[in-house]
């Protein structure tokens, strides 16, 4: 099932302040950031006395530009060195816990983040003349941490949010609305369908009852209801939503648009299931369309260019998408190996864009997201190439894919984080390069964004010209660094894959090895058998069963259990 979460990081902007609550200046610049160049907005702020307020005004800019390592550095010197004391009582304070409970949890650390988010909203409630709405605000942010690990946390934190915001309900009505939603994906994961539509209706409404038909909100909120009636297989009902959605994202933003990509996803998932093959290839190629800048064709034979891309990670999962579906189409109907090539071709270009994705990004929690997507991509590939391999008489390049599809399965996980340790103990690197490099990385990423969430056609051409240039720029760094630094540039741009003829290469005869690879989807394992001039492969049925296997084993020998150990020891051995 296509998924494309909500993530809405709450930085709204508070009453008009005094004494203990925050300049107009500060708010100010936050809402500027939106629509100017942030860089600029933070040379500007550096030109003026290093208040604290302006450090942390700083701090929170950085944060919005995905610069996580320099707003980490002051927002912990702000909150914890005396030098730069703030008052506990203070607007300011309560939004720098806020910033950085956030910081955390792009870093993976929930419970950390929780704390923070938590003595955030504690002193929120310390501070005279605050708005409510700060309160809801960082209610809603601690719902979007808990919205990964415990759904019924996350309702009551929303559900806490909305009471705020409903005391004053016209003024605060799109939050109420994207609070709303918030709750009804919640529901939506958990199962609870009829609770989803309640809300997404109830939402509608609302927004209908205060605003003119038409509005990309109202085609938001249209495309989740139509993703309840998805999940329901009510596709009669799911179809004339999605359709209602897209029309009046056409209407506004013509053609491209990463929410009109996600409808047309969307309409592709419910062709599939109807098992109009040809149908869903269509809408993912009109998907793919709509998340590209210049891409026109709709045959599934062609891509997109790796560097024709709206949404990065969208453009990934369409792909995993498409590959998906040519594979059902060659199970279901055709038995054309074609598709399965052109499946593994969409899988290539995703490999590639996730690799530009690592390379262009130091946060944490998004390298954890990239690393599971990564695994399904993979396990995807492997699954494919090894059908091409069984239907192929001559030669085992499908095989050869496999076992590189496996390998980079494995490596996934950890590549980054190694990656960035030993990157930064290049002596020869200069700082000021490094610094570079995160720094255009950092501003490509916040242009894609902005270009994702932008409907001004004339910002949106604005900030593809200002995207293209960033990138340009950042090729051409890349290109010097390879000459000068090729150590550095070999270990943190460039993948380097475990090839069979190598491993072959350095076995004797007699010697083998075995590489296994988990496959979650079909409850198997891969079990790659390398000797010094032979390849084979076998799938070990029931996953889980092995599992179970494997940490009886490993209880054995942790309690001294003798007879337990060499009966388990032997038992796949034996059964096979």
């Amino acid at each position: 099932m296509f998924k494309h979460p909500v993530i809405l990081l709450l930085f709204f902007i508070s009453i008009n302040s005094y004494g203990q609550l925050l300049s107009e200046d500060y708010h100010r610049t936050i809402k500027e950031s939106r629509s100017k160049s942030i860089d600029q907005l933070i040379l500007r702020v550096k030109d003026l006395a290093p208040t604290v307020e302006n450090k942390a005004l700083i701090a929170e800019l950085n944060f919005l530009w995905g610069r996580n390592d320099l707003a980490k550095d002051l927002l912990n010197n702000l909150l914890h060195e005396k030098s730069d004391s703030i008052a506990k009582n203070s607007e300011l304070y309560a939004r720098n816990l806020k910033n950085y409970g956030l910081l955390l949890w792009n870093s993976g650390k929930t419970d950390q983040a929780l704390e923070y988010l938590l003595q955030s909203f504690h002193h929120y409630k310390e501070v005279e003349n605050i708005s409510k709405e700060n309160l809801a605000d960082v209610l809603n942010n601690i719902g979007l941490v808990y919205a990964q690990t415990d759904a019924k946390e996350a309702i009551r934190n929303y559900e806490k949010a909305l009471e705020i915001y409903e005391i004053n309900g016209k003024r605060y009505l799109d939050k109420i609305i994207q609070i709303s939603i918030n709750i009804s994906l919640v529901e939506l994961n958990q199962g609870n369908y009829v609770d989803a539509l309640r809300l997404l209706n109830t939402a509608l409404n609302k927004w209908n009852e205060e605003h003119q038909k038409g509005l990309p909100t109202e085609a938001f909120i249209k495309a989740n209801i139509g993703n309840v009636y998805l999940k329901t297989d009510q596709l009669i009902l799911a179809e004339d939503y999605f359709n209602e959605a897209k029309e009046i994202y056409q209407q506004n933003y013509g053609t491209r648009h990463t929410e009109l990509a996600n409808v047309f996803a969307n309409l592709s998932e419910l062709k599939l299931k109807q098992q109009e093959y040809e149908e869903s290839l269509s809408f993912i190629q009109r998907a793919l369309k709509a998340n590209s800048f210049q891409f026109e064709k709709l045959q599934f034979s062609t891509n997109p260019q790796e560097d024709d891309v709206n949404n990065l990670n969208l453009q990934v999962v369409l792909l995993l998408r498409k590959a998906n579906i040519l594979e059902s189409f060659y199970f279901g109907y055709s038995l054309q190996k074609n598709h399965l090539i052109y499946a593994l071709d969409a899988i290539d270009l995703a490999d590639e864009l996730l690799r530009m994705m690592r390379a262009g990004t130091s946060n944490k929690k998004d390298l954890l997201d990239l690393s599971i997507l990564s695994a399904e991509l993979f396990e995807d590939a492997q699954r494919i190439a090894l059908q091409l391999d069984d239907v192929t008489l001559l030669g085992n390049e499908y095989l050869h894919a496999a076992f590189s599809y496996s390998e980079k399965s494995k490596s996934a996980m950890l590549f980054n984080a190694v990656v960035e340790a030993e990157a930064k103990n290049f002596a020869r690197i200069p700082t000021e390069l490094l610094e570079k490099e995160k720094s255009l990385t950092s501003k490509m990423a916040y242009l894609n964004n902005q270009i994702s969430l932008e409907s001004d056609p004339m910002q949106l051409n604005y900030l593809r010209d200002r995207y293209f240039q960033v990138k340009n720029e950042f090729q051409r760094f890349i290109t010097d660094l390879e000459k000068v630094y090729p150590e550095y540039f070999n270990l943190k741009h460039q993948n380097k894959e475990i090839s069979i003829k190598n491993i072959q290469s350095d076995l004797k005869s007699g010697e083998a090895i075995f590489e296994y690879s988990m496959v979650p989807k079909t409850n198997e394992i891969f079990l790659y058998q390398i000797t010094k001039d032979k390849i084979a492969f076998r799938r070990i049925y029931f996953r889980d069963e092995v599992i179970k296997y494997i940490k009886a084993y490993r209880n054995t020998m942790l309690y001294n259990l003798q007879e337990s150990f060499e009966e388990i020891s032997f038992f796949y051995f034996l059964k096979a």
